[in-house]
């Protein structure tokens, strides 16, 4: 089940992080990490990765193929090191992170943790008060 898992990490990396800096890259996979880790998703990696209307990568119907063999190779490498050693707290308590280019008027009721590169991270089950 390890293998499996690692696939599936590696794949949200990539898919959903690939341009951004190292540290962004870290910090998605910390908020799939986070989920797993709570209540409130499903227990495995690839179960939160699969789960409907959560990822753009895994909802949207084309196929997803690897094109950029070394950043397929750092997600790979990332997912290993979460999956190993667990939640690195880059982004203590996020568990939804969306792009800052799109306004989604989800995240107005919530906090934004952090901002790195391209993305906002989110503490998604405490609204804000």
């Amino acid at each position: 089940m390890l293998d499996i898992a690692i696939i599936c990490l590696t794949a949200a990396i990539y898919h959903e992080a690939r341009g951004e800096p190292l540290i962004g890259q870290r910090a998605v996979a910390e908020v799939i990490i986070n989920r797993v880790e709570s209540k409130h998703w499903p227990n495995t990696i690839c179960e939160v990765v699969k789960q409907k209307n959560q990822f753009s990568f895994y909802d949207e119907k084309k196929p997803k193929r690897i094109l950029n063999w070394e950043a397929e190779a750092v997600a790979f490498t990332i997912a290993s090191n979460y999956i190993i050693y667990g939640s690195q707290g880059i982004v203590s308590g996020a568990t939804c992170y969306t792009t800052l280019e799109i306004n989604n008027s989800w995240t107005q009721h919530y906090q934004v943790l952090k901002k790195i590169g391209s993305h906002k991270f989110i503490d998604c089950l405490r609204k804000k008060r």
